[in-house]
């Protein structure tokens, strides 16, 4: 009797075990998709959220290290009238077009000017002319170029040598061009001025990074883990949009957030429900087997 009893109860675990495998076999791969992007877009597309262009710049796709696909992406919008702001301190060289200016903070009680005093790379100078020694030298505290001419040297006065630098004097809320740009001297303190000036600046906005997004299916007989990337939101000029990319290089924005996200939750749901459903019949089966084992055990006399 009692060994009919456990080859019922081990009958009935096989079966639960058969049919949640049956169930699981039915399972099919689910893939996420936008059905209608906003935006369909590869490198150097360029598409406009609310009157602001923007442009792609990278989407790609790399492996980490648990062999995970992650896909991300790049966009890039300019602003043509940013304003930049600098600070020119006391001594510092700017450039200005293709020469060298050094700073010089004017040494007066209201210190309402900075003056820019053109610099010269004198080794170059003197590299450059086969008549020179290389270096100057000083005497008496003044500074000589050494010139050798028909085969006898001669002394002259660096500051008779060398071309006289250009000086630019430029007082506080005064405007110049430097470097094509309108630019305005700001406040002058003790040892520096502030520079202001507008031009063109271009902003670079991460699409997001994919996460692993896992589910289990039965290929050959056996379950198999597998791994599709998810995309996140970003937002673009007040604008939210989910962003999904559906190859390595092609990323889809759609403003219909809510949707994309349930299939998210919905695959990540049904990865924990397979989940324990194969629990169910690894652990129906082991019931089984040992329950049948116990039915025939031998019995004493």
């Amino acid at each position: 009797m009692q060994r009919r009893a456990a080859v019922l109860y081990a009958a009935f675990f096989f079966v639960i075990a058969t049919g949640s495998y049956v169930g699981l076999g039915t399972v099919t791969e689910p893939g996420l998709s936008i059905e209608d992007p906003d935006h369909r877009l590869a490198v150097n597309d360029t598409f406009a959220v609310n009157d602001r262009t923007y442009t792609v710049m990278e989407v790609s796709a790399q492996t980490d290290e648990n062999g995970n696909i992650v896909r991300s992406g790049t966009v890039e919008w300019t602003k043509d009238s940013a304003t930049y702001r600098a600070t020119w301190k006391n001594n510092s060289t700017v450039e200005r077009g293709n020469r060298s200016f050094r700073v010089h903070v004017a040494n007066d009680t209201d210190r309402k000017a900075v003056m820019l005093v053109e610099q010269f790379d004198r080794t170059a100078i003197l590299q450059n002319d086969s008549n020179t020694q290389n270096e100057t030298v000083t005497a008496n505290e003044t500074t000589y170029v050494v010139i050798t001419e028909n085969g006898s040297e001669s002394f002259v006065p660096a500051s008779e040598y060398f071309p006289t630098p250009t000086v630019i004097k430029h007082g506080v809320d005064e405007t110049f061009e430097l470097a094509n740009n309108s630019t305005t001297i700001g406040r002058i303190t003790n040892d520096s001025a502030s520079v202001i000036w507008i031009a063109p600046r271009t902003n670079t906005i991460a699409l997001g990074e994919t996460t692993p997004l896992r589910t289990i299916v039965v290929r050959g007989g056996a379950p198999s883990v597998l791994s599709q990337p998810a995309g996140t939101n970003v937002t673009l000029h007040g604008k939210t949009f989910a962003v999904h990319y559906p190859n390595n290089s092609t990323a889809l924005l759609t403003d219909n957030t809510d949707a994309y996200h349930h299939q998210v939750r919905s695959i990540e749901g049904l990865y924990e429900r397979i989940r324990g459903l194969w629990a169910v019949i690894v652990m129906s089966s082991i019931a089984g087997i040992l329950l049948t084992g116990l039915a025939y055990l031998p019995t004493r006399a």
